[in-house]
């Protein structure tokens, strides 16, 4: 029993290293922990994100990233981005005694040649709300979701350039809970952590997944420009 909570916080703590970005193995007393740290496994499952927080972004990655966590954008891949051409966001409430259904903003940030773009689209199932907030009407339920009272829309991503980065999704009047279904793998969403601790003749094993890096919710209304902003006629 000894053993085996020594050999337990030799993992946990070789998680805590890991996440600080050092990887090499460790040891104290007479537990040890060895680490490694491969990006998560492409999937063409249902990725599912949880609840988002009303306002609140969730990044689902369309590229793949490398192993020092840099975006891969360019080929040949070591993480293949998504090959699809649409995908499906399911939602729905998250708070079962609510009355309030959740809309949801979907961003698409993208590559087309060498300009770095973004798409839009907002749609809400509550159609008393769409003469006011523009969002477009969708209360559209699947069998591709995982319960049948979700609202789904598929995003077309054929005609938004040749590198698709991510894909931010956003609840508004309610918190969601969220999932995508994709039509390819998507690649890894973050790097796959495992601990080993050992101590005497015991092992115990964790495994923690971290999600790469996204800028905060409030970049996503920040406008930027790598060359000159116009506004209005002639532009």
């Amino acid at each position: 029993l000894e053993d085996y909570s020594r050999a337990f916080s030799a993992a946990e703590a070789g998680i805590e290293a890991a996440l600080k970005g050092d990887t090499a193995p460790g040891s104290f007393g007479n537990a040890s922990y060895t680490v490694t740290t491969p990006v998560s496994a492409a999937s063409n499952t249902t990725l599912s994100l949880g609840d988002i927080n009303i306002s609140d972004t969730y990044t689902v990655w369309l590229a793949g990233h490398k192993a020092d966590g840099s975006l891969d954008l360019v080929g040949p891949y070591t993480n293949p981005p998504y090959s699809g051409t649409s995908i499906d966001v399911c939602w729905q409430k998250a708070d079962s005694v609510g009355s309030v259904d959740p809309a949801m903003e979907v961003s698409v940030f993208y590559k087309d040649g060498t300009s770095y773009k973004v798409w839009r689209g907002a749609y809400d199932p509550t159609s008393s709300r769409t003469a006011s907030n523009n969002f477009n009407y969708s209360n559209v339920s699947s069998a591709s979701c995982v319960g049948a009272t979700q609202n789904k829309v598929t995003i077309n991503l054929s005609s938004l350039g040749t590198t698709r980065i991510a894909l931010r999704l956003r609840p508004f009047y309610a918190k969601a809970s969220v999932s995508v279904v994709p039509s390819a793998n998507l690649p890894g969403q973050g790097l796959s952590i495992t601990s080993v601790g050992t101590a005497g003749q015991t092992t115990r094993k964790v495994v923690v997944t971290q999600s790469y890096s996204s800028l905060p919710s409030i970049f996503d209304y920040v406008l930027f420009s790598g060359k000159d902003a116009c506004k209005g006629t002639g532009c």
